[in-house]
Order: structure tokens, then sequence, then C-alpha cells
């Protein structure tokens, strides 16, 4: 039994990734205001948005690993800006901006997943009334751009 036991001894590399993980953890935590679940949500959609991305790229012949990275880099940006929310939540002694931001980046994350369905070929599965919707966003972001 003692010998099954020192099979699961930890070592200095599993400590060091163990401390690390509770470092960032503890952090992320601290940042986001607490991990309830808005924050839960929002990352599932942060991970599905990232996944159809790619899936899509794939399936349209444009992945690159490049564009991969800026989407990581914007998804981290976006939580360091739920932060400024939950501090100026904190200083204004309120709980409103925060979950303004988190709703505002979760609408978005998930018309960002219904685009990546499209793209990737799967555009069937998505109600009318939203194809519509994806539909006309892009033909105001193309007047705005211009």
């Amino acid at each position: 039994m003692i010998e099954l036991l020192e099979l699961f001894k930890m070592g200095d590399y599993q400590k060091f990734l163990m401390s690390l993980g509770a470092i960032l953890g503890a952090s992320f935590s601290f940042i986001v205001g607490g991990v309830d679940a808005s924050i839960q949500w929002l990352i599932v959609l942060c991970i599905a948005d990232y996944v159809t991305g790619m899936i899509g790229a794939f399936k349209t012949g444009k992945w690159c690993s490049n564009t991969g990275f800026k989407g990581i880099a914007k998804k981290v940006i976006m939580f360091l800006i739920i932060g400024i929310a939950v501090a100026l939540d904190t200083m204004l002694k309120t709980n409103t901006f925060r979950d303004v931001v988190i709703f505002a980046y979760a609408l978005n994350e998930a018309g960002s997943i219904l685009e990546n369905i499209d793209r990737a070929g799967f555009g069937c599965i998505i109600p009318a009334f939203l194809r519509k919707g994806i539909e006309q966003l892009k033909k105001e972001k193309d007047v705005d751009l211009k």
C-alpha cells in the first residue's frame, strides 16, 4: 500500500505546475471579480468561438497560426477589460459595469460562433431569423467601414 502511495508523490516539476496553476487561477478570478455563472458561460463561448473559427478557417483554406494567436490575444484583452469594469464597480460601489461588459462580450461571441458555423458550411442549421440578422450586421459593418 505504501508503495502505491509513493507512486502518487509529487515531484518538484508537478509542484511547480500546480503552484503556477493556482496563481494564474487566483489572479484570473481576482481580475474578473470572481468566477460565477456569467464568466463560466463567457469562457465556454470563447472556447466555442475559437474552435468554430478554426474549423471555418480549415474548411475555407484560410487557416493561419498568426490569426489564431491574434484571436487569443483579443480574448485576453477582453478579460482585462472585464477587469477594468470590475474596478469601476468597486470604485462606484455598484454591480453594473461588470455584468454589462460580460453580457456584451457574450453576445459578440455568440454572433461570432454563428458566423463561424456559416463560414464552415453548416449555415443550414442556423435558424432563418438569425441568418437574416447576421447578414444585416455584415451589411452594416461594410457600410461603416467605407
